[in-house]
């Protein structure tokens, strides 16, 4: 844990972007430090990492920080993308016109709309009688 500490609080930004990356799968209470400073970092590699790694790691106390980062209209595009993506994966509770925000910027819940990790398509499974 020590060294991807040290990796995502120095370095160049793709460096400390990898690190808190992985700073996500670790059940410690530093890497969530950490990981939750970074979501509000000035480099946009760094806060888009932080915020996709926090999708699935840091409790709920996260929402109203990457909501903050969504809000933010000083914040760059792809910042701003990344956390309209995770309030919708870690289903935030959003006013209507939040929701409307998120869905204007990234669609609509379920659709393909480019985004962070692969395209942000979501996959809808068909049942077996093909519906």
């Amino acid at each position: 844990v020590e060294g991807v500490l040290d990796a995502a609080e120095s370095g160049d930004g793709e460096a400390r972007a990898q690190a808190i990356g992985m700073l996500g799968t670790f059940d410690d209470a530093r890497a969530q430090e950490t990981l939750t400073r970074a979501i509000s970092d000035d480099d946009p590699q760094v806060a888009t990492a932080a915020i996709g790694a926090a999708t699935g790691s840091l409790g709920n106390d996260a929402d109203a920080l990457i909501l903050s980062r969504f809000e933010d209209a000083q914040a760059p595009p792809e910042v701003r993308a990344a956390a309209a993506y995770a309030l919708r994966a870690r289903g935030v509770n959003l006013t209507a016109a939040q929701d409307k925000s998120v869905t204007d910027l990234i669609g609509e819940d379920g659709s393909y709309g480019g985004g962070m990790y692969g395209g942000g398509m979501n996959v809808q499974m068909m049942s077996d009688d093909g519906a």
